[in-house]
């Protein structure tokens, strides 16, 4: 893991930062400079940096002078940040530098509280269509059976943690649409209400990260059923009091972001991944987004010891049963679901760094664990009705089996018994991995 260090707390002052163990660590660490720059060295160039970290790391994110990271996590952590610098003010001036304890301390409460609010919306999705119980259990097993507890606690910097809590939303908010509205308003000034509402969700998705902004396809599909109700379900969107107020509340949250892309290139809308394409004070970077397009890493991605998603959050294969089961219980998602679990697996196992790089397990998918959970749901939900106490007590047993697995493998990498890219059966010398690797390149070939 990459560790970036933590601000001594004796006195530093600005231009004495100096640095220990930091848990705002790896992509996390850029996502929260934004609010530094910003509010405390009022820097957008970024130079106060050169006191904080290696010139080696600003080169790897290629960062120096510009952030190639949405600043939604930023706007997220804007109230904690206020709150983290308005305390140090008042203990100690001096380290009042947004980089000391307070303030990680304050960023640690912020993953924690936007969890809480995400497993919230999530419990409440699944108790909509399940009983209680199962939404205990639900919730239970996406926060210790996947990557979600720790991009919380361990890894709080990062983004999963914000697009979980995003998604969540935007899904709570389409299951309980009939809920968005102001007692005064007529029909029509509530669908324009309601629609802004989910123009503001999406906006919110896709200022953390820019490929989510695909969970639009929920939007669109929302209640669709056949050709006919795709028609009216366009139709209604579409409409003038409809799209308009929609793209208005979506601006509106992407503004920050469109007019930090303006002030260091000259463009609204940019490919921040590729920062030497607008800024002349950078050499050529030799990156392409998605360079796997006609050859994704899928089953690798999945099933590979190296970071296999269901490797390493087994329980997530719950999930995968309840593909044949969901259309039974959530009938306004029967083609968004699958529609996008296509195409969102297809662009990441074709993303650059499929891997996840610095990841436990496969990061990427943390985002989208109250989709999962709906799954998950569904597949219980389908064995509990039988009454088949031996078939649950079996089943029940396997899925505490997977969580446990994922706890342990959680705490061999907080002990540092893994690699520095975070994988615990990746090595030179691992057979297994060799083998997982050799059939996913022949599944490859063969289709």
């Amino acid at each position: 893991m990459i560790l970036i260090s933590l601000c001594n707390l004796k006195g530093i002052g600005q231009s004495e930062i100096q640095l220990e163990y930091f848990r705002i660590m790896s992509d996390g660490f850029f996502y929260y400079t934004y609010l530094p720059a910003t509010f405390i060295f009022h820097d957008q160039d970024l130079n106060f940096l050169n006191n904080i970290v290696s010139i080696q790391l600003l080169n790897e994110f290629n960062c120096h002078g510009y952030i190639k990271y949405p600043c939604g996590v930023a706007m997220f952590q804007l109230p904690f940040f206020f709150i983290a610098h308005f305390i140090t003010l008042i203990i100690n001036r001096a380290i009042a530098n947004g980089y000391s304890l307070i303030y990680q301390i304050f960023m640690l409460i912020s993953a924690i509280f936007y969890y809480s609010l995400g497993i919230t919306f999530c419990y409440q999705i699944i108790k909509k269509f399940f009983n209680k119980k199962l939404a205990s259990l639900i919730v239970l097993a996406i926060t210790f059976g996947t990557g979600l507890f720790h991009y919380t606690i361990y890894e709080f910097s990062m983004s999963h943690v914000y697009s979980f809590f995003s998604i969540s939303l935007f899904t709570y908010l389409l299951i309980y649409d009939n809920k968005i509205k102001i007692k005064n308003f007529n029909k029509i000034l509530n669908e324009i209400f309601k629609s802004f509402i989910f123009g503001v969700s999406l906006g919110l998705i896709t200022v953390v990260r820019n490929i989510n902004f695909l969970m639009i396809i929920f939007y669109i599909l929302y209640g669709v059923r056949n050709r006919k109700t795709l028609k009216y379900r366009l139709y209604k969107i579409l409409r003038p009091q409809n799209i308009i107020p929609f793209i208005i509340g979506f601006t509106l949250v992407m503004i920050p972001q469109f007019m930090y892309w303006y002030n260091r290139t000259g463009h609204i809308i940019i490919n921040s991944y590729h920062p030497d394409y607008y800024i002349d004070t950078y050499d050529e970077i030799q990156y392409d987004d998605f360079p796997y397009l006609t050859h994704p890493q899928t089953l690798a991605q999945l099933f590979s010891l190296r970071c296999g998603l269901f490797v390493y959050y087994p329980v997530l294969l719950f999930s995968i049963a309840g593909i044949f089961k969901y259309k039974k219980y959530f009938k306004k998602f029967i083609y968004s679901i699958p529609i996008f679990g296509i195409i969102i697996i297809y662009l990441l196992s074709s993303f650059n760094c499929w891997t996840g790089g610095a990841s436990f397990g496969l990061r990427f998918y943390v985002d989208y664990v109250v989709i999962f959970a709906m799954l998950m749901a569904s597949f219980l939900n389908e064995i509990f009705i039988k009454d088949n106490k031996k078939l649950i007590k079996n089943v029940l047993c396997l899925f505490w089996i997977c969580i446990v697995l994922t706890i342990i493998m959680q705490q061999l990498v907080y002990n540092g018994l893994s690699d520095d890219e975070g994988n615990i059966f990746n090595s030179p010398i691992s057979t297994f991995e060799y083998i997982f690797d050799s059939v996913s390149e022949f599944f490859s070939i063969l289709f």
